[in-house]
């Protein structure tokens, strides 16, 4: 269960008008439609079918209020806009709004499960673990910053996202787990990067993954993953404490195995393991 509270610095994006749900569900790795879940996760891919941008997609009766990482909104927004072409529908950034974290959903019974202060406030899509994400009007009301805290606790859950794990056009979705987190829909249809997406994810065969590292002492990023002189995969986030970290791995190197005790180049002894959400 999290337990953090507080606020997030995001950038957002409005897209409304009519042609919103047709333009963005042959965009997007999600579907879009008016009866959908009201906050869910997803990303625009390039052509070539790697990430470029990841956002949570909030249902905002007349609009969708796309929710990304510091410094994503301008390039995302001329993205989208770049597609659109006839499409009617307006694309602009917010800044009245603030994102922000909390332990349990309002429906739920724990502590802080309820702030009255959120315009809104739902369960996290990716997992339940990730308790709940609100939007609030003023960055006081959402909460102190609690960014680096929160980007640990992602790292301990072997949690990837733009910036933490991978960057702009890195990787590709199954790397990151993004299938798994509800961030690709492979039965919807037609989006940008679908054809090499769709043909990666019904080979069967998932060549690599981001597992967990864990440890007394994480090195560098990009450091050597190896079971002896087999490298396995690299180093691609690290926790504040140097005591967490997520790998990009090869699988088919690891025989089949969830975890296994690993070095990287420079000697220091630790511990991968596949995330407990995944197998």
């Amino acid at each position: 269960m999290m337990t953090l509270t507080g606020s997030l610095t995001r950038d957002l994006v409005s897209v409304a008008g009519d042609d919103r749900f047709t333009f963005l569900g042959n965009v997007l790795t999600i579907r879009c439609d008016a009866d959908g879940p009201p906050l869910r996760y997803g990303a625009l891919l390039t052509p070539q079918g790697k990430i470029l941008d990841t956002y949570f997609m909030w249902a905002r009766g007349d609009h969708y209020l796309f929710d990304l990482p510091k410094g994503r909104g301008e390039a995302f927004a001329g993205r989208l806009k770049r597609y659109a072409l006839r499409a009617a529908v307006t694309i602009a950034p917010v800044d009245d709004i603030n994102v922000g974290i909390r332990p349990d959903h309002p429906t739920d019974q724990g502590p802080n499960g309820r702030d009255d202060a959120a315009l809104t406030l739902l369960p996290d899509p990716r997992l339940p673990t990730l308790g709940a994400r609100g939007l609030w009007a003023g960055s006081a009301a959402a909460g102190a910053p609690v960014e680096a805290e929160y980007r640990d606790h992602l790292i301990r859950l072997g949690i990837p996202d733009l910036g933490t794990g991978f960057d702009e056009a890195d990787a590709f979705p199954l790397d990151v787990n993004l299938d798994r987190l509800g961030g690709i829909d492979h039965k919807k249809g037609c989006f940008v990067g679908q054809e090499v997406a769709s043909r990666m994810f019904r080979k069967g065969e998932i060549r690599k993954r981001t597992y967990c590292l864990s440890g007394a002492q994480i090195p560098a990023l990009g450091q050597s993953v190896m079971v002896g002189e087999i490298k396995l995969g690299t180093v691609t986030a690290r926790s504040g404490d140097g005591r967490a970290a997520l790998a990009l791995v090869r699988l088919d190197r690891l025989g089949g195995r969830e975890d296994s005790a690993v070095t990287t180049a420079d000697g220091a002894d630790l511990q991968l393991t596949a995330p407990f959400w995944l197998s």
